[in-house]
C-alpha cells in the first residue's frame, strides 16, 4: 500500500504538476506513488517555493534540512532506498 508522498507531507498543492508526481525512473521507491517518496532523486522538484536541481546538487540539503527526507527515512527504516 502506498504511503504519504512528499506533496502531501509538505501540503504544497503540487501533486498535479510536480516532477515527483509523474511516473519515471525509480517509480514506487520507498512505497510511494510515482516518485513521491523518492523526490530527492527527481530533478526540478519544488521545495519551499525554490526549484531544486539534480540529485548531486540537492542531496546534501535533503539529508540535512528536509523534513520529507527525514520522515520517509524514519518510516522506511532499514528498507529506505537511498539511490
Amino acid at each position: 500500500m502506498a504511503k504519504i508522498n512528499c506533496w502531501d507531507i509538505l501540503q504544497c498543492g503540487r501533486s498535479h504538476d510536480c516532477p515527483a508526481a509523474k511516473g519515471g525512473e525509480n517509480e514506487g521507491m520507498n512505497n510511494g506513488t510515482n516518485r513521491g517518496r523518492f523526490c530527492k532523486a527527481v530533478p526540478g522538484t519544488l521545495c519551499h517555493d525554490e526549484v531544486q536541481g539534480v540529485y548531486k546538487d540537492k542531496i546534501k540539503k535533503c539529508i540535512t534540512i528536509c523534513e520529507v527526507y527525514k520522515r520517509i527515512k524514519e518510516e522506511e527504516g532499514s528498507d529506505f532506498a537511498m539511490h
